[in-house]
């Protein structure tokens, strides 16, 4: 499990990223932050969820052993299943 948290600009740009919770694996981590640089730019925030100009968000990276990994908030839904 690694937990990032980062900020994305009112524009969808993501401005800032760090390991928020560490599973002390340097690869997993780097892996996780280069996953969200990869997915940037996003959508434009809802006006309302914007705070000093971004929105701050935190997401659980879950790995597998062989180094694949699933985003906690698909999986979820797909455990209720």
């Amino acid at each position: 499990v690694v937990v990032v948290r980062y900020g994305v600009h009112a524009s969808g740009q993501l401005v800032r990223s760090e390991i928020m919770r560490s599973n002390r694996d340097k690869e997993t981590e780097a892996t996780a932050l280069a996953s969200l640089r990869k997915a940037a730019p996003f959508p434009k925030p809802a006006t309302h969820l914007v705070r000093h100009g971004r929105l701050e968000l935190s997401e659980t990276w879950l790995f597998n052993n062989d180094g694949r990994f699933q985003l906690r908030t698909i999986a979820q839904p797909q455990m209720d299943q």
